[in-house]
């Protein structure tokens, strides 16, 4: 009895230890696949970004790409644009900012500081000064849009409700009093019939210029940068006898055939010419043609 019962103790063992090895074989295998399993994951992973995609995978790469691509263009270029705007500090500048991107929206303070670079008699080509002070007093101007070219240009001043609040629009012939202002151009004074019946040789403008009153003078010599920056240039003087916007278009030549430009009001011309009463009584009656042809 004792016998049997040890050969059933033994087979029941060799079964324990048969099932105890295959458990442990299977537990082993799995063990194994799964190492096996992330190596080659881990290489696919390392070889998939050398490997040609094909198909779906290809499409989503090459839209990914390409998207990546256009947000990268459309920040560079908006950054390219601010900087652009937050360097602009003349109307020049300005012009050539709008001509080039269409629409120019700039700071009341930015405007401000163009507007203030302008000689002060152009200066309500734009708006008048009183109204600015107006808009200063209730800071009510939050931004400025600017758009149009050198023929034509709009400027809107808004409000925190995007209302416009003050509008301008510049024709060709105020533009090109603003943008030649004080520019330097090919033009032969002498030549040129406009100028030939108040043409002044440097010397004798000189005489005119020192004629004038202490204040005229110096407005001469804050609106007219030529007169100190470059005085001894000029070798003559023409005063136009036409009127562009109701201004007088002077020009200083510097030589046989340049010239620089500027638009200076009636008064001035007026008071320079004081001196020779004949000149400055036909250029009176000149401005009284125009008046009454208008």
């Amino acid at each position: 009895m004792s016998e049997i019962l040890a050969n059933y103790q033994k087979r029941v063992r060799r079964q324990y230890l048969a099932a105890a090895v295959i458990i442990g074989l299977v537990l082993t295998g799995e063990m194994t696949f799964d190492v096996v399993e992330r190596g080659i994951g881990r290489y696919l992973l390392w070889q998939n970004a050398g490997r040609e995609k094909i198909g779906r995978s290809w499409e989503q790469a090459q839209q990914r790409g390409t998207a990546s691509a256009q947000l990268e263009t459309v920040t560079r270029e908006r950054r390219r644009q601010a900087l652009e705007l937050e360097s602009i500090s003349s109307f020049e500048e300005l012009v050539q900012y709008v001509e080039a991107n269409q629409q120019a929206p700039i700071s009341p303070t930015q405007f401000l500081q163009i507007y203030h670079q302008l000689p002060y008699f152009l200066q309500p080509l734009f708006f008048n000064p009183d109204s600015l002070v107006a808009d200063a007093r209730t800071q009510r101007i939050i931004n400025t849009v600017v758009d149009g070219n050198r023929s034509h240009l709009n400027l809107v001043m808004l409000d925190a409700d995007n209302r416009t609040v003050r509008r301008a629009s510049l024709n060709a012939e105020q533009m090109s009093l603003l943008t030649n202002y004080g520019k330097e151009r090919n033009l032969n004074v002498r030549s040129e019939s406009r100028f030939n019946e108040y043409f002044f040789e440097a010397a004798a403008f000189w005489n005119l210029f020192e004629s004038l009153e202490p204040l005229r003078r110096r407005q001469f010599i804050q609106n007219v940068p030529l007169l100190t920056e470059a005085a001894g240039e000029i070798t003559a003087v023409g005063i136009s006898n036409q009127y562009a916007n109701e201004f007088v278009e002077v020009a200083f030549a510097v030589s046989e055939a340049r010239a620089c430009i500027y638009y200076l009001p009636e008064d001035y011309v007026m008071d320079l010419l004081k001196p020779d009463r004949e000149k400055q009584f036909a250029f009176f009656r000149l401005r009284r043609q125009f008046l009454e042809n208008r």
